[in-house]
Order: C-alpha cells, then structure tokens, then sequence
C-alpha cells in the first residue's frame, strides 16, 4: 500500500467517524427531547394527583402535609406542627426507580401547596362548588354546570 492509499483511506475512516458521532449525537438529542416530554407528561400528571389528593383530604378535615425524604423508610407524624398542619413523614422505599421518586416528589409537593392554599381560601371549597384542578384557583359554581 502506497502513501497515497493510506491517505485516502484515512480519509474515508474520518468521513465515517464523523458521520457516526453526527448520527449518535442525533439518537441522543431525540432520546434527551423523548425524556423531557415523559418528564412534563409525568410532571402534569403528578401534579393532578397532588391536588385531588389535596382535595380529598381538605373536605375530610385532615390538615397534614407531607414530607418527602427519600431516606425515610415508614411512614410516620413528625411530631411538628407548620402552623394548623401536621407535618407528617412519607414511607420512601430506597429501591424505587428515579421516575417514581420524580412523581412522588411532585405528587406530594403539590399536595401541599393546594392544602395550604385551600386552607387560606376555604370559602372556594366548600361541597357546593366544583374545582378545576390544571387551573387552581378556578372554581366552576355548581348552579353553572
């Protein structure tokens, strides 16, 4: 093999490498957009959860809220109090995957903030109106419906 051979052919080997560090970097954008979308399609979902959990727990009269600690292993009353709240402890398993902890965090985040929310406008949820949880503070009379 002569001189220019070799070049030639490393040439063709640079093109090639090139064109697969092109190709990769293009799986790795559109898998890095795939994540991002789960993540918002979870992050909204969660979310949701949160609030009607919220919800569900205002109209019973609990007033607690939650603590998410991964390190935490049972769940458990933290004995303080964050004004009328009980601030309680959630069971966290250490082994679950880190989508589930992204949506239990998010889950019980939103959990808090509608319960203190729903704590400082009580006069908006009471039996007789209807909530719509993607537009808090909306709330729908039940006269409108």
């Amino acid at each position: 093999m002569n001189e220019q051979d070799a070049t030639k052919t490393f040439k063709v080997v640079i093109v090639l490498l090139a064109l697969a560090l092109f190709a990769s970097l293009a799986v790795l954008s559109y898998l890095l957009y795939q994540n991002y979308a789960y993540r918002m399609v979870l992050k909204g979902t969660a979310e949701d959860d949160g609030r009607l959990k919220a919800m569900w727990s205002f109209r019973k009269g609990s007033r607690k809220l939650w603590h998410f600690d991964p390190t935490n292993h049972e769940t458990r009353f933290s004995g303080s109090m964050d004004g009328p709240f009980e601030i309680w402890f959630l069971e966290c398993p250490s082994n679950m995957p880190a989508a589930w902890t992204f949506a239990e965090r998010t889950i019980w985040e939103e959990h808090n903030n509608m319960m203190r929310y729903m704590y400082q406008h009580p006069q908006r949820f009471t039996n007789d109106t209807v909530t719509i949880t993607n537009a808090v503070p909306s709330v729908i009379p039940s006269s409108k419906r």
